[in-house]
C-alpha cells in the first residue's frame, strides 16, 4: 500500500470465537476497535508488524490462539502519478462498459470510483483490496476471504479453510466447488 492510503483489516478466529484480543505493535494511524477490525491511514513510509492474539475469555483471560502477525508494509505515495486509486487500475487488461461497468478477466464487474465493494456479476457484491496487480483478497459474506489472482484463472484460495475453490459457470445455482468438502458451495 502507499502512504495516505486507507486500510481497513478485518480478523476472526475459525474454530472458536474469540472473547476478547490482545493487538500489539498498531503503528500511528491505525487503531482497533474493540472487536475485530484495525482501521487507519499510515502516512509514512515503512515496514510494521501488527501482533493479534485472540482470547476465549474477555479481559483476554482463557486460552489463547497463536499469535498472528500482519505484516504491512507502506510506500511512499507517488506524487507524479495520474491514478486515480481505482480498483480498475489493478487490472492489467480492462474494458471499460460504462456507467462504471468493467470486463476483466474475472468478469463483469461493477467498481465504483474509490470503493472496495464491487459487484460481480456471477459472484454478487464482494469487498476487494488488492494486493498486486491483477492480485486481490476478495471478502464474501458466505464464504469469507477469497484470494484470487489472475494467473489462477478460475481457481481461488479460501483462507478460512486453508482450502481451494474453482469458481463454477454462471448457470449453475451454487458459485463454487470446495475441493475440501468436495461438493458446490
Amino acid at each position: 500500500m502507499q502512504a495516505g492510503e486507507n486500510l481497513t483489516y478485518q480478523f476472526y478466529t475459525s474454530r472458536y470465537t474469540a472473547g476478547s484480543y490482545n493487538i500489539t505493535g498498531l503503528p500511528n494511524g491505525l487503531s482497533y476497535d474493540g472487536s475485530n477490525t484495525i482501521t487507519g491511514t499510515l502516512s509514512e513510509a515503512g515496514s510494521y508488524t501488527v501482533k493479534i492474539t485472540g482470547y476465549r475469555g474477555g479481559n483476554q483471560s482463557g486460552s489463547a490462539t497463536p499469535t498472528f502477525s500482519l505484516n504491512i508494509t507502506v510506500a511512499e505515495a507517488d506524487s507524479t502519478s495520474e491514478s486515480s486509486g481505482d480498483l480498475s487500475d489493478y487490472f492489467a487488461e480492462i474494458s471499460d462498459l460504462g456507467n462504471q461497468w468493467y470486463q476483466t478477466w474475472l468478469g463483469i464487474m461493477y467498481i465504483p470510483n474509490n470503493a472496495n465493494w464491487v459487484f460481480h456479476s456471477d459472484l454478487g457484491w464482494m469487498y476487494a483490496q488488492s494486493i498486486a496487480q491483477d492480485s486481490f483478497w476478495f471478502y464474501d459474506e458466505e464464504v469469507g476471504w477469497l484470494y484470487r489472482s489472475k494467473s489462477l484463472g478460475r481457481f481461488c484460495y479460501r483462507y478460512s479453510t486453508g482450502g481451494w475453490l474453482y469458481q463454477l459457470d454462471s448457470t449453475s445455482t451454487n458459485r463454487f466447488w470446495d475441493y475440501n468438502q468436495n461438493t458446490e458451495i
